[in-house]
């Protein structure tokens, strides 16, 4: 008898309490006969109180002390000492009302001594039944990938007048989506005991989610086939017959890399027509869930000399563009062929890549109707080069967990373009700062109205939404104001050149260069035309009053008038020269610092200023400058003065004598 007592004693030396509070009511345990609890606050701190002082290394990151939900799943708790007898547990986020949980407390604690608890402990606790009422619900906003499997959500977070967060049962007016269709798409939902609708938003991207680190599945497309049309060389050879070759010799060696393939054909012919080409070829990739599609062909042209390798991809398709340019450059790599570039799709090919799921390129290994490349493309050598490139090119990169990436915000002036970023910079699981592809729920972004505008982005691989925070900020009010007089237009196209180049035309563009320079540098810009359809009637008198009230009533700093020079009988008259008004002085500093850029930039001959009776730049209220750029009369100078480059580099010349002028 005393034996047994003295065992007894023994095994349950090392006992525990557990309290609903520090430190009243507390009661023992040694068995898991725990009376169960209800009513309980869903931010309890449950106080564990042992008998001995416990070995820490058999709580610290283990799972002897736990708390499980009604599924069993395990609740993300936070344990801290009091003392060394003593734990507090508690929920890491607040447990939710009304739910039934237990915790447990495992015979595997342990104290320092070493000693043991006889049996695991554990008791069932009930939250309570919430009495806090739904504040409000935030609008959802989803952005999937083309084609990605996706449920509508059956809970959603709401916020209740207390401050908690709630998930709560929602029902939609409609639980289908198409994502093999990009598009938005939106859907309302209702929730008992609120009284407005849930808006969700689903983006379906262009883009397809395929990670091109870690294909697993390919689908080769030899193109063409016996029934179908066929194109054929010089000698014979027929396309139908090289594609195959190819597309069976990739297929071997994605094989052998671990890929799955599966080809739209592995035969001379095809059981569809012509017409049903695209679809069926599509429907095979899409069904073997593949996700790159690789279509093997031969190009072919009436000249006979057009040769090169090329790849195609879909526009709208980041992934496709990446693919491409891999395979581009590793099949130039291995053929030396002449390099015709990765390209977006044209029309006739764009419904074959817009049908697929996964990612799709279009690989023209040649001309099959240049002889020289004909001869190639039937030789297996060459075969065997075009098909190591391209599955050198499948899986070349290793891929990256992405485990972190940070919010971006960007500025740009109101009525100035913004292009939103394809890429972002995010933190990989080897925590390198690594680029990665984004997609948002906008395609573009209206800068016309001031705001902040906050516009969601997804990163593939990464679990949640980004966020890009665009402010658009007021234009700055300019210190100065210029007016920009592209002279002639409408019905007097100016002298005309001995090759038929108009001085209108001419002057008007490097007018409107100028003017965009200006616009960048912060100055205000007034033109007296934008076009040539000009706002002055056919009569020469009203048009020069009508452009020097269109200065005056803007009220400029400066008035500028840009012509190109001629003469009659003296096609080798060449040079530069700038006028200013013979009524007035005001305008000389203007048109000598006109003049000199201009001269330093073009390297035309310098024929200075001049003082002329021309209306424009005597009777403008601002001070103004008139500049010659050259004679168009002159044939060299001419072809000059039509030129894109030309053009932009006398506007760059004279917007540097403005800005010289107005410091």
């Amino acid at each position: 008898m005393r034996t047994w007592r003295k065992f007894l004693a023994y095994t349950i030396i090392f006992i525990l309490f557990i309290g609903v509070n520090i430190p009243p009511n507390v009661f023992a345990a040694t068995s898991l006969n725990i009376t169960d609890k209800v009513n309980v606050d869903v931010n309890k701190i449950w106080t564990v109180k042992f008998n001995n002082e416990l070995d820490k290394s058999t709580i610290d990151g283990s799972d002897n002390i736990l708390v499980l939900d009604d599924k069993g799943s395990k609740v993300n708790i936070k344990i801290e000492y009091q003392d060394n007898k003593t734990l507090l547990i508690s929920p890491v986020n607040n447990y939710q009302y009304g739910k039934t949980y237990t915790l447990v407390v495992k015979d595997t604690v342990k104290s320092k001594s070493g000693k043991g608890m006889k049996e695991t402990i554990q008791m069932k606790f009930t939250t309570k039944t919430s009495n806090a009422t739904i504040k409000t619900i935030e609008d959802i906003t989803q952005i999937l990938y083309k084609s990605e499997k996706y449920s509508l959500p059956s809970v959603v977070k709401a916020i209740m007048n207390d401050n908690t967060e709630q998930n709560v049962s929602v029902k939609w007016d409609n639980t289908y989506i198409d994502t093999s269709k990009p598009g938005t798409y939106y859907y309302k939902g209702t929730v008992s005991g609120y009284d407005k609708l849930v808006n969700l938003k689903i983006v379906v991207s262009t883009s397809s989610g395929v990670d091109l680190s870690r294909i697993t599945k390919v689908c080769i497309d030899a193109a063409s086939a016996s029934n179908l049309q066929v194109l054929t060389g010089p000698t014979g050879v027929k396309d139908k017959d090289v594609n195959l070759a190819i597309a069976s010799k990739l297929g071997k060696l994605l094989e052998n890399k671990g890929i799955k393939v599966t080809y739209t054909r592995q035969s001379d012919s095809v059981p569809w027509s012509q017409s049903e080409d695209v679809l069926k070829r599509d429907k095979i990739a899409n069904d073997s869930q593949s996700e790159v599609f690789v279509s093997i062909r031969s190009n072919y042209y009436s000249s006979l000399t057009a040769e090169g390798m090329e790849t195609y991809y879909l526009g709208t398709d980041s992934k496709g563009s990446t693919l491409a340019q891999q395979v581009q450059k590793n099949v130039i790599s291995k053929t030396s062929a002449k390099d015709r570039g990765a390209k977006e799709v044209g029309e006739s090919h764009i419904n074959f890549l817009q049908g697929l799921n996964g990612v799709g390129i279009l690989v023209y290994g040649g001309f099959i109707s240049n002889t020289n490349e004909e001869k190639l493309l039937n030789d297996p050598l060459y075969q065997d080069k075009i098909a190591q490139g391209v599955a050198d090119s499948i899986n070349a990169s290793s891929g990256n967990t992405i485990t972190s990436v940070k919010d971006i915000s960007a500025n740009v002036i109101q009525g100035n373009s913004y292009a939103l970023p394809t890429r972002v910079t995010a933190i990989d699981d080897k925590n390198n700062s690594v680029q990665a592809d984004v997609i948002w729920e906008v395609n573009s972004v209206d800068t016309s109205k001031v705001g902040t505008y906050v516009i969601k982005g997804r990163v593939n691989g990464y679990t949640k939404l980004i966020t890009l925070t665009l402010v658009v900020s007021p234009k700055p009010v300019a210190k100065y104001k210029i007016c920009i007089d592209p002279g002639h237009g409408g019905y007097d196209s100016g002298a005309v050149g001995p090759g038929g180049t108009k001085e209108k035309d001419v002057v008007l563009q490097v007018s409107l260069k100028l003017g965009q320079i200006l616009a960048n540098n912060g100055i205000d810009v007034v033109y007296t035309r934008t076009s040539d359809n000009v706002p002055w009637p056919a009569n020469k008198s009203e048009e020069l009053k009508m452009r020097c009230d269109i200065s005056d009533k803007a009220k400029v700093n400066y008035f500028v008038s840009i012509h190109a020079n001629s003469v009659d009988g003296s096609p080798s008259t060449s040079g530069i020269e700038t006028l200013y008004g013979d009524n007035r002085t005001d305008g000389i500093p203007l048109a000598t610092n006109i003049q000199n850029e201009m001269v330093a930039t073009m390297g035309g001959k310098d024929r200075g200023l001049k003082k002329r009776a021309v209306y424009v730049v005597k009777w403008t209220d601002a001070p103004s400058a008139l500049v010659e750029l050259e004679f168009i009369s002159n044939p060299e100078k001419e072809k000059l003065l039509k030129t894109p480059e030309y053009q932009q580099k006398c506007a760059e010349a004279i917007a540097r004598g403005i800005m010289k002028t107005l410091k």
